[in-house]
């Protein structure tokens, strides 16, 4: 379990440096369910921050949070 979580880390790491530095993305944005605890520990952890709560729910995301 460890070793996965460094991964998922390092995984998303690089993918934030590839959308700003390759892409030239001036914004990333990651939904997290709030269900979904380790998900928004990993955002935490690769440099991304918490900014708020949707008040809808989004139609993909139903079927999940329900």
């Amino acid at each position: 379990m460890c070793c996965e979580r460094l991964k998922l880390n390092e995984v998303s790491k690089k993918m934030l440096e590839f959308g700003f530095n390759e892409l030239n993305l001036n914004r990333i944005w990651t939904p997290v369910m709030s269900k979904n605890k380790a998900s928004g520990k990993v955002m935490q952890k690769v440099g991304l921050r918490y900014e708020g709560t949707m008040s809808l729910l989004l139609v993909h995301f139903k079927y999940h949070c329900e």
